[in-house]
């Protein structure tokens, strides 16, 4: 897979597809391969690009503590290595933070925004005890089908996995066996943990924004989603019962919404 140097920083990215641009932006402690079903979709009529953030997968794990600040940064850099002027930004969860602050670096390069299960910082964004509990086990956790299981339901509701477990624990193979290292997952639980664009979201007004979460989230709270909608003007999108990886399992709906959203951008 090709990779690109950022200040230093060797990032392991794939690209598909013609057409309009797309940066995609994973979350914490998930690799570009999560992008998977996305992919398949709108690579048919868009230039797609998703990689590794730092500290996961084939990307390099420099010591130290990562902000989201710093990740938009690599954001960035990747798409001067791909000579794009602009492009559309989607993230989810982390990567909705980090597309947050992108944007506000460069928001003439930001043609639309897509923030999917993601928030501005702040008390609102802390994750439910459920939440921390699944997360932790799972990335504790040695035995890979176990492991698998855990991150099922830390992103799925339990509906969605009981009707789809065969299948849904192979398609979650290629992103749950793909960890962290030690300094990358310190460094990328403390960007999550010290996000905050709350108080300059209102300069991101002008970019076209769209918002999407499932109300079933245990891990960011829906009621983020609706506040940033309303603080950009954007079109909320509220999957009923989805958890949050509702980028698989609402992904029909997730990317007509996305390719609707970049056409009237």
């Amino acid at each position: 897979m090709p990779t690109a140097s950022i200040d230093g920083v060797r990032l392991q990215y794939q690209r598909s597809g013609s057409g309009p641009p797309v940066l995609l932006i994973m979350g914490l402690a998930m690799p570009g391969e999560g992008w998977r079903r996305q992919v398949q979709d709108l690579a048919r009529d868009h230039e797609l690009c998703w990689y590794d953030n730092r500290g996961i997968g084939g990307s390099d794990s420099p010591a130290g503590l990562y902000t989201t600040r710093l990740l938009a940064r690599d954001g960035l850099g990747l798409m001067d290595e791909l000579g794009w002027s602009s492009a559309h930004v989607v993230g989810i969860s982390m990567g909705g933070m980090i597309a947050q602050h992108l944007a506000m670096l460069e928001p003439r390069r930001v043609r639309s925004l897509s923030l999917l299960a993601t928030h501005a910082g702040g008390l609102g964004g802390r994750p439910t005890l459920r939440g921390v509990a699944t997360f932790l086990r799972a990335q504790l956790e040695r035995d890979d089908e176990r492991r698998r299981r855990l991150i099922g339901e830390l992103l799925f509701s339990p509906e969605f996995v009981r009707d789809h477990e065969g299948e849904l624990y192979d398609d979650l193979g290629p992103i749950a066996d793909q960890r962290c290292s030690a300094w990358g997952m310190l460094g990328q639980l403390a960007a999550a943990l010290t996000h905050q664009s709350r108080r300059r979201l209102h300069q991101l007004r002008g970019i076209p924004t769209l918002v999407i979460t499932g109300t079933g989230d245990i891990l960011v709270r829906p009621h983020n989603s609706e506040r940033i909608a309303d603080r950009l003007h954007g079109r909320l999108i509220e999957v009923p019962g989805a958890g949050h990886g509702v980028t698989i399992e609402a992904d029909d709906l997730v990317n007509a919404a996305l390719r609707e959203h970049f056409a009237r951008a």
